[in-house]
């Protein structure tokens, strides 16, 4: 039943227009961990797999493999020690407050992405646009769309000189 379910609704996922040249972009330079709360990780690869965005990641945590799920910080360690990275080092991209909670929890500089793509069902900001800012984490910065978290990572550039591929 699970994988029905799951198939079912990968039929009502996009993608953002700007993930594969963002993506590509940190790609280049930085590890890049996927770190998910699902509870069906053969749906989880799946999907990457079919938007081609297996390639990008270095490490792929998922709750459901590793017994652990946001907002407890624990569930960023595989990918901590999977890319050989220091959670000082990392800035942390979630749409949730668990996302944010969890990695400021781990030591994680933590981003809040609210963007407003209610035709997405693969867009959990989609439950969480219409909430108030300070609903979420305090003094968590926020971006709206990817292209931002490039220019978030230039900001950071001096505080995360080591952050880059080896």
């Amino acid at each position: 039943i699970a994988n029905r379910v799951a198939n079912a609704w990968q039929k009502h996922i996009s993608l953002d227009p700007e993930a594969h040249s963002v993506l590509h972009t940190l790609h280049c330079s930085k590890k890049l961990a996927l770190v998910s709360n699902f509870d069906h990780p053969p749906h989880v690869h799946s999907v990457l797999s079919k938007l081609n965005l297996t390639p990008y990641f270095d490490s792929v945590v998922i709750s459901a493999e590793v017994g652990v799920k946001k907002p407890d910080p624990r569930i960023f360690d595989r990918a901590l020690e999977q890319t050989a990275m220091k959670p000082e080092e990392v800035i942390y991209v979630g749409d949730t407050e668990d996302d944010t909670e969890a990695a400021r929890a781990a030591g994680m500089v933590p981003v809040l992405i609210q963007r407003n793509n209610e035709g997405n069902a693969f867009d959990f900001s989609v439950n969480t646009h219409n909430l108030q800012q300070e609903k979420f984490t305090p003094n968590v910065t926020t971006v709206t769309k990817l292209s931002e978290i490039l220019t978030l990572f230039e900001s950071y550039a001096t505080k995360f000189q080591t952050v880059g591929k080896s």
